[in-house]
């Protein structure tokens, strides 16, 4: 099986006020399915559940999870388990510890936190030689000349 697409994407923001629906697309006519498995804001994990397939073109299919992220605003997580008809099981991501993560945001607030967090991470996590955080001051200088939009 071969994972061609999958959405949300890794830190993808979501508003709370409706279930997010999860999608992956695999190039491959031989899946028999494909199993989403959902790890919670507080924590908790669910087990691998059944997709249903909602699109099927030639060798690509794509398989949907509807998850109830109205409950819950935070962090969720979400692992995909491919089987084709043989048997052959591959895990997304491979690693057992990892997960694909998106935000779930109640408000304003909750969006500004997160893209603060990211950007503080990145530039902690820039390379040595770059100063990813000048950068970010810079940008916002210039988007503002010839008249600031009030970002």
């Amino acid at each position: 099986p071969e994972l061609v697409d999958y959405s949300p994407w890794t830190d993808d923001v979501r508003e709370s006020d409706a279930a997010t629906t999860l999608s992956a697309s695999v190039g491959d006519d031989k899946i028999k399915r494909v199993r989403f498995r959902i790890r919670y804001p507080d924590g908790t994990t669910g087990s691998f559940v059944a997709g249903s397939t909602s699109d099927s073109g030639g060798d690509l299919t794509t398989w949907t999870h509807s998850v109830d992220t109205t409950a819950q605003s935070g962090t969720y997580g979400y692992r995909l388990r491919m089987v084709d008809r043989d048997d052959n099981v591959v895990d997304y991501p491979e690693d057992s510890d990892s997960w694909i993560e998106f935000l779930v945001a109640d408000n304003d607030a909750e969006l500004v936190a997160a893209a603060r967090a990211k950007i503080s991470s990145l530039c902690d996590d820039a390379w040595p030689d770059v100063n990813l955080c000048a950068k970010f001051v810079r940008h916002g200088f210039h988007d503002c000349v010839g008249g600031c939009d009030g970002c």
